[in-house]
């Protein structure tokens, strides 16, 4: 309830009319920010294979496994630092721990006919990312209004989950995500004391590794695509201190590499990564 009418405060002040006078109330042009971010997100992650080649009465794919309500709880910490007039560097860096989740193994036969089914629950896991990127500033409409901030840049991202059945570990799992950021940066004055901001990331191309134990098997997905977006409300507490309530969606997707276990080889057929939910920062500007 208090986050709702926090949420409901801050679109109130959002929606509200901006006097001529209270213009200048956000620094129009800060040097840099420093800040600190809670994530309450919920995750899932698919990957298949096609295994035609080893039995022709399977289906393809021949086996998905899914990874699905890896809620997860994240700190991060935030900043950003402008270079001249018009350049800036911005970068996050966070770590969490994945707390509930449920693994399901399907199996199937030719035609896509269920063959064997396993569901499995995940006890505990780790979050962590890390993103930097280069761009430059455009001061849109009369005193810092809107300012759009195309970017390119680099993130990493990782997660490792354990699955019981029972008080037995059956599986372990780790993947990790290298990808190139290229976006758009957008902050809208909305009222006195109250702006949107945007961050806009396509990813043209990414590569996954995957480390599955303890059948030892490793997944390596090239000429991955996707696309992470950070959607926020800024409300200025004080002239230097403000507080931020938001949304983010990350989803990366890779459908071109190699499943290796002992003995065997499959094409990759896919695997997918996507993490959502919300947002909440308090920042240092100056």
């Amino acid at each position: 309830m208090r986050i709702r009418a926090l949420i409901s405060a801050l679109l109130a002040l959002a929606l509200s009319p901006v006097p001529a006078a209270a213009q200048h109330a956000f620094p129009e042009a800060p040097r840099g920010e420093l800040g600190i971010r809670y994530w309450l997100s919920s995750g899932e992650s698919k990957r298949s294979h096609d295994a035609r080649a080893a039995s022709p009465t399977v289906g393809n794919p021949s086996t998905v496994l899914t990874y699905e309500n890896l809620d997860a709880n994240s700190v991060e910490l935030l900043a950003r630092v402008r270079i001249g007039q018009t350049l800036f560097l911005k970068g996050n860096a966070g770590v969490g721990r994945i707390n509930i989740g449920t693994a399901v193994e399907q199996d199937f036969a030719l035609g896509q006919l269920p063959a064997a089914e396993s569901v499995v629950q995940i006890r505990s896991g780790q979050l962590g990312y890390f993103s930097v990127d280069a761009g430059r500033e455009w001061i849109i409409l009369e005193r810092g209004r809107t300012v759009l901030g195309p970017f390119i840049g680099f993130g990493y991202w990782r997660e490792e989950v354990e699955a019981f059945s029972g008080d037995v570990k059956v599986v372990s799992t780790k993947t990790s995500w290298s990808a190139l950021r290229i976006g758009l940066a957008a902050d809208l004055l909305l009222g006195p004391y109250t702006r949107f901001a945007l961050d806009l990331a396509l990813v043209p191309y990414a590569e996954v590794r995957e480390e599955e134990g303890p059948r030892n098997i490793v997944i390596e997905g090239r000429r991955g695509a996707g696309v992470q977006v950070d959607a926020e409300v800024r409300y200025m507490l004080s002239a230097r201190t403000e507080v931020r309530v938001g949304a983010r969606y990350w989803h990366l997707d890779a459908d071109d590499g190699t499943r290796e276990a002992p003995g065997s080889s499959f094409p990759l057929v896919e695997l997918a990564s996507v993490r959502s939910g919300l947002t909440f920062s308090l920042r240092r500007v100056w």
